[in-house]
């Protein structure tokens, strides 16, 4: 994917409360309309106002499980204009309407709270700067193919050793559980230093940073103990009355212990929530 589109896609999911339209996006690629719809669509698999609003929908899920805001504010809030349409649109996703997914994830979240594994804590992280490969599709071969092809790059320049000293992290931009699998995206992202950020990207690595703050964060291993984990931390949010301060922006997972020698099952990873 090129750099123009991967720029693209990080100013929709930065200003997700905005008013997005394709002229302003092909500003920013630095295409004509025209060109820069079709490129779009042949990079990402689907229309750049569809992406903007299949997140816009995956934004107002998160307040509808985080939130006690009425359904309607929160439509409101991500720019639709009636309830009506905005209930079509979230169907159209979750195949559920808003009010029968808040139900369900309130009977979810008691579940986990009653059996929850760890104590969640808060922590507090400096902004990163991060090599990455990005990825569409089914999650686990995605998250696969990011980091070997990431990695493999490393190597071929003969940067391999960065490993040693850097953190790793997962981000995936949609719940695997509710999005189509070519929609789905995963970042493999290895952090690097400030003062080398330019040699990575005179060497072909896309650069971007993972921003510092507060977090709400829980350890694991264990490729079954994912999403019970994620529950785990979700319910211990809305327990503590966090919902209104979870930041517009991907959470995400850093492997503690990751290693080409190590399984799946074997690496400890830390899940982080982004706080205001």
């Amino acid at each position: 994917m090129n750099k123009q589109i991967l720029k693209v896609l990080h100013y929709i999911e930065t200003h997700l409360d905005d008013e997005l339209s394709v002229n302003t996006l092909a500003k920013i690629a630095g295409y004509s309309p025209f060109y820069f719809c079709k490129i779009f669509k042949a990079s990402v698999g689907e229309s750049v106002m569809s992406y903007a609003l299949r997140l816009k929908i995956n934004k107002a899920s998160t307040n509808i499980i985080n939130t006690k805001n009425s359904i309607i504010e929160i439509a409101f809030d991500i720019g639709f204009e009636t309830p009506n349409g905005f209930n079509k649109a979230f169907k159209k996703v979750f195949n559920m309407t808003p009010t029968e997914y808040r139900s369900k994830h309130v009977e979810l979240l008691c579940k986990y709270k009653e059996n929850r594994m760890k104590q969640p804590e808060i922590k507090h992280r400096k902004t990163v700067y991060v090599i990455y490969n990005t990825k569409y599709g089914a999650y686990e071969n995605s998250v696969c193919t990011a980091w070997e092809e990431l990695i493999w790059k490393l190597d071929s320049q003969n940067r391999i050793n960065i490993l040693s000293n850097s953190e790793l992290f997962g981000i995936c931009y949609s719940d695997p559980e509710t999005t189509p699998e070519n929609e789905i995206r995963y970042d493999a992202a290895i952090s690097c230093k400030k003062e080398e950020v330019d040699t990575f990207i005179e060497k072909g690595f896309y650069v971007k940073k993972i921003e510092g703050g507060k977090f709400a964060t829980l350890s694991y291993f264990g490729k079954d103990e994912t999403n019970k984990v994620w529950m785990d931390l979700f319910s211990w949010i809305v327990e503590n009355n966090l919902s209104n301060q979870c930041k517009n922006i991907p959470p995400f997972e850093k492997y503690l212990n990751w290693s080409p020698e190590i399984s799946d099952e074997e690496i400890i990873k830390e899940i982080y929530i982004p706080l205001d």
